[in-house]
């Protein structure tokens, strides 16, 4: 019984913060508008969770920038074309 405890412990330390990283994730590759209004990874309770967590906000930093890169690309360039 306390093995199943423990184990349960550490597998919910392991599976939460993937899930959550798994959802901000999938709002990437869904194309979600708000991709980092909700991004807030806490600071996790293994080493390595918390580098998945890093790089995966600075993934999701450097694709809102280029989405707004090309959104301003496209205004400039609609703008040209309508002169």
């Amino acid at each position: 019984m306390v093995a199943y405890v423990i184990a349960r412990r550490i597998s919910h330390g392991i599976t939460q913060p993937l899930s959550e990283i798994s959802e901000e994730l999938l709002k990437i590759k869904n194309g979600d508008e708000d991709i980092k209004k909700d991004l807030n990874f806490k600071s996790y309770k293994y080493d390595e969770i918390n580098n998945i967590a890093e790089a995966t906000q600075t993934l999701t930093e450097r694709v809102e920038m280029s989405i707004n890169r090309l959104k301003a690309e496209k205004t400039r360039l609609n703008i040209f074309l309508t002169i």
